[in-house]
C-alpha cells in the first residue's frame, strides 16, 4: 500500500461538505479508513461555484495556510496530496444526491457493515499508485479509474494527464490529448471535437483510436507554486486573485483554461480564442494565468489494462454497475473471500438489500439498492429502485422508471422519475422531460398547468418542480408514468403538500440513510453466521457492531466450538471475547488462549551475560522469495495457511544484515544505523516505547528491547536509568543493512529477529 499524506475532497456547498465529512468521520472512527491519511473536505464559497480550478486553488491555499509555512515550493515538495473534485448537485444521478456521486453505494462484495462506496474503489487505485514525493493528483468524484501502474515512468513532468485509447466516436464526447511522435509530449487538447477532426489530428500513431482524458491530472511542486503565485497577483488595488475566488467572483476549469495554457507552443491569441466561449475569467486574469503557466509543457501517459467507469448519470448507472462487477472492482480494504455478497443475475442486481420478492418482466437489468421487505410484482427492466421499505406493488413498473424512497420527519416520500429525465437548468420548459415525457405534454395530459409545479418567475428546472408528496399512496404513483383515467388524480395532486427534489435533498439526513444500509448488512451477516458459514474476514469493530446486541449468542459459541484450525480459532475467540465475558465456560480454552505477557522473553530479572570487552555479533543472509510471498501472514493464514518458497543469499560473499551489541560505561541505550547514518540515544522508557511510530528508523530494536523487559509495564524499576544502574552498564546496538530499505528481500523481518 502506497500511503499519501492528504485526501482532499471538494464540495459545492457547506451543506454538502458537512455530509461528506460525517460520512468520512464515521469510516475513520470505525477503523475502515487509514489514520495515516488526513481526510479533509473543503467547500466552495457560499457565493457560488468557482470551478474545479478554483477549488484546487482554494485547497492548496488552505493547506499552505494551515501549515504556517511561507515557502510554498518547500512545503509541497515534501507532500503527496490527492484532491478529488466531488462537488455538484448530482442532477444527473438524483437518487444519490444526498450522498453525492463520490459516496454512491456500489455493488461489490465486502465483509464491512459499512456499505462500499465509489470512494472506496477509487482509493484502491490511489493506494497502489506510485506516488512521487511532492506530487499532487487531481481527480474526479464520479469516475472509477484503474490501470497497470507497473510500467508508469517515474518522471512525469510538471503537469501530466492520463489517457485511455478509445474509438473516435466515443472520444468526440470527451476531452482528447493529441500527442507528438514520442507519445508523451502533448501538442494539443481537443474538447468534444468531431470524429472527422479527431481522425485527422488526434489518432494515436499506428492505431484508429484517440487518447481520451480520464479526469486524472498529476502536477509537480513547481506547478503548484506557479498556481499559488498566480493567485497572489492583484486584480484591483485591494484585492488579489485568490480573494476573487473566495468571494465567488472568479471561476475557472482545469480542463479548459489550465490544460489549454500548457499546450506546447500555443500563443496567447490562440489560447484566448479557444476559451472565449466558456471562460469566466476576465481578460487580465486570463493573461496572468497564461503567462504564469506558459513555461510548463503538458505531458500525458497512455495507460494499459485500463478501467474507466463513469457514474455521471442515472442512465449510465445500470451499465456502470455491470462493468464494475465484470471488472471485479474491489474496495481498498477488500479481502479474498468477502462475507456480504451482492445478488447478481442477468436481470437483477441487488445489494444492501434483504427480504424482497419481485418478477423481472424483461432482460434488462433491475437494480435494487437498500430495498427491504418489498414485493414488486413486475419490473420491465432498466429500473433503479432505491431505499424502498415494505413496498407492495400490484401493477407493472415500466422500463426505465425509477423509485426513490426518501424520509421527511416521520413521513415517507416516494420520488418517481425516469432514467431519461433532465434534472438540469434550461431556457425552455419544452426541453424538460419528466417520466420520459416532455413536461409540457405531461402537464397537459393531467389537466395541470405550469403554475401547479412552479411559481411564475421560477426557472425552467425539474430540480425545483414541486412533484413529490408524502400524501401520495402507491396506487397514486402509477399516474406519474401512466396517464390517469379521470380528473381525480389531478385533484389529489393539487391538494397535496408537494416538494421539489432540491428541497427533499436538503432535508435528507445522510447518516439516517446510511444507517438503514448498515442495518440491512448486519442482518445479512447475522443470517450468514447462523448457518455456520463465513466468520473468516470480519474486523473486530464490525463484529462488535453486528453482534453486541444479540441476546442469544449460543449459535456463535457453537460455531466457535466447531472450529478445528488453531489459528482461526484464536481469531474467532478474540472476536467472541469482545462481546461475551471471557470467563464464560464456553470460551475457556487454555490450548488456544493467548496472554500478551507470554510473548515476553522470561528473563526477569535482567542480568548481564557478556564481559565489558566482549561484543555480541549476529549476521544473516537475505531472503529471496520465489513463490507464495505474504501467504504466510494474516488474513491468508487464517483461511488457507501459509505456503512460501524462498532461499537465502549473501552479498559479495558476506551476510549483508548484521547487528553488533556491546556494554557501555554510560547508563543509557544508544542505537546506531551504519547504512542510514543515524544515531539515537535513549535514556527513558517513553523513547523506547516509541516503536509504534512507523516513521522511526529504530522501531525494530526498540520493540525488541521492550519485549525483553525494558519497559515500564513489565519492569520493577520506575526509570530506565534505575534499571541500567542495577545492571551496571548501558547498551550500544549497531546495525548494518547493506540492502536497500523496501527491497522486499526480508530486511525488516531478518533485522527484527
Amino acid at each position: 500500500m502506497h500511503i499519501f499524506d492528504y485526501c482532499i475532497i471538494t464540495a459545492s456547498s457547506q451543506h454538502q461538505a458537512d455530509n461528506f465529512q460525517r460520512l468520512l468521520d464515521a469510516r475513520v472512527e470505525h477503523g475502515l479508513y487509514p489514520h495515516e491519511v488526513q481526510f479533509m473536505v473543503i467547500a466552495d464559497p457560499p457565493g457560488g461555484r468557482i470551478g474545479n480550478g478554483g477549488s484546487t486553488l482554494l485547497s492548496l491555499h488552505r493547506l499552505l495556510e494551515e501549515s504556517g509555512e511561507s515557502d510554498a515550493l518547500g512545503y509541497f515538495a515534501e507532500k503527496k496530496i490527492l484532491i478529488i473534485h466531488a462537488g455538484g448537485e448530482s442532477r444527473r444521478l438524483p437518487c444519490f444526491a444526498p450522498e453525492g456521486k463520490l459516496f454512491t453505494p456500489v455493488p461489490v462484495d465486502s465483509s464491512s457493515i459499512f456499505p462500499p462506496v465509489l470512494l472506496d474503489l477509487q482509493l484502491n487505485f490511489f493506494f497502489k499508485y506510485p506516488w512521487r514525493k511532492g506530487e499532487v493528483l487531481l481527480s474526479s468524484g464520479d469516475v472509477l479509474i484503474d490501470f497497470d501502474v507497473a510500467s508508469l515512468r517515474d518522471e512525469r513532468g510538471d503537469i501530466c494527464g492520463f489517457t485511455k485509447p478509445v474509438s473516435i466516436d466515443f472520444g468526440s464526447r470527451h476531452g482528447v490529448f493529441v500527442f507528438a511522435d514520442d507519445q508523451h509530449n502533448v501538442v494539443d487538447f481537443l474538447q468534444k471535437a468531431s470524429p472527422k477532426m479527431l481522425s485527422t489530428k488526434a489518432l494515436i500513431e499506428g492505431t484508429s483510436d484517440c487518447a481520451i482524458d480520464m479526469g486524472l491530472i498529476s502536477i509537480s511542486p513547481h506547478f503548484v507554486k506557479a498556481l499559488i503565485d498566480f493567485s497572489e497577483k492583484p486584480i484591483s488595488d485591494n484585492e488579489r486573485i485568490i480573494d476573487g475566488f473566495h468571494k465567488s467572483k472568479l471561476s475557472f476549469n482545469i480542463y479548459l483554461e489550465l490544460l489549454t495554457a500548457c499546450i506546447e507552443g500555443i500563443q496567447y491569441r490562440d489560447f484566448s480564442d479557444r476559451i472565449v466561449q466558456k471562460t469566466k475569467l476576465p481578460k487580465k486574469v486570463q493573461r496572468g494565468l497564461f503567462d504564469m503557466l506558459r513555461p510548463f509543457s503538458l505531458n500525458a501517459v497512455i495507460t494499459s489494462s485500463t478501467t474507466f467507469v463513469h457514474f455521471g448519470s442515472l442512465f449510465e448507472f445500470p451499465s456502470a454497475c455491470r462493468e464494475i462487477i465484470s471488472k471485479e472492482a474491489k474496495p481498498f480494504y477488500a479481502q479474498q473471500n468477502e462475507e456480504i455478497k451482492i445478488e447478481h443475475s442477468e436481470a437483477i442486481l441487488s445489494y444492501n438489500s434483504i427480504d424482497n420478492s419481485f418478477v423481472a418482466g424483461g432482460h434488462k437489468l433491475i437494480v435494487l439498492e437498500d430495498v427491504k421487505d418489498s414485493n414488486l410484482e413486475k419490473c420491465m427492466g432498466d429500473n433503479v429502485l432505491i431505499g424502498l421499505r415494505d413496498w407492495e406493488c400490484h401493477f407493472e413498473i415500466p422500463e426505465k422508471i425509477c423509485l426513490d424512497r426518501r424520509s421527511k420527519d416521520d413521513s415517507t416520500i416516494i420520488l418517481v422519475y425516469s432514467l431519461f429525465d433532465s434534472f438540469y437548468e434550461t431556457d425552455r420548459d419544452e426541453d424538460i422531460a419528466y417520466c420520459g415525457t416532455p413536461i409540457t405534454k405531461w402537464l397537459s395530459e393531467r389537466s395541470l398547468k405550469r403554475s401547479d409545479i412552479w411559481e411564475q418567475d421560477e426557472e425552467h428546472d425539474l430540480l425545483t418542480a414541486r412533484l413529490f408528496s408524502p400524501q401520495f399512496d402507491y396506487d397514486f404513483l402509477e399516474g406519474c408514468w401512466k396517464v390517469p383515467e379521470s380528473d381525480k388524480w389531478s385533484i389529489q395532486f393539487r391538494k397535496a403538500d408537494r416538494y421539489s427534489l432540491k428541497y427533499v435533498n436538503e432535508l435528507e439526513d445522510i447518516l439516517t440513510r446510511e444507517r438503514g444500509r448498515v442495518e440491512s448488512r448486519i442482518d445479512i451477516l447475522r443470517r450468514f453466521y447462523s448457518k455456520h458459514l463465513g466468520w473468516k474476514n470480519i474486523s473486530i469493530n464490525d463484529f462488535k457492531k453486528a453482534f453486541s446486541d444479540v441476546d442469544e449468542k449460543n449459535s456463535l459459541k457453537e460455531f466457535y466450538g466447531k472450529t478445528s484450525d488453531s489459528i482461526l480459532k484464536i481469531y474467532r475467540r478474540t472476536l467472541l471475547s469482545s462481546i461475551t465475558a471471557v470467563e464464560d465456560d464456553d470460551l475457556r480454552d487454555p490450548s488456544f488462549g493467548i496472554d500478551k505477557k507470554t510473548i515476553l522473553i522470561k528473563t526477569m530479572p535482567l542480568k548481564i551475560g557478556v564481559k565489558m570487552d566482549q561484543i555480541v555479533w549476529a549476521r544473516s543472509p537475505i531472503r529471496l522469495d520465489l513463490a507464495g510471498g505474504w501467504s504466510d501472514t494474516p488474513p491468508h493464514t487464517l483461511r488457507l495457511g501459509g505456503c512460501v518458497v524462498n532461499f537465502a543469499a549473501d552479498l559479495n560473499g558476506q551476510p549483508p544484515i548484521q547487528v553488533f551489541c556491546r556494554r557501555t560505561a554510560e547508563k543509557h541505550i544508544r542505537l546506531h544505523s551504519i547504512d542510514m547514518g543515524k544515531t539515537e540515544t535513549i535514556d527513558d522508557y517513553n523513547n523506547l516505547e516509541d516503536y509504534r511510530n512507523p516513521q522511526s528508523i529504530f522501531a525494530l530494536p526498540k520493540a525488541a528491547l521492550c519485549l525483553m523487559g525494558f519497559t515500564v509495564r513489565y519492569s520493577t524499576h520506575e526509570t530506565l536509568t534505575d534499571l541500567l544502574d542495577r545492571l551496571g552498564c548501558g547498551i550500544e546496538i549497531t546495525m548494518l543493512c547493506a540492502i536497500p530499505k523496501g527491497s522486499g528481500l526480508g530486511t525488516s523481518s531478518i533485522l527484527g529477529a
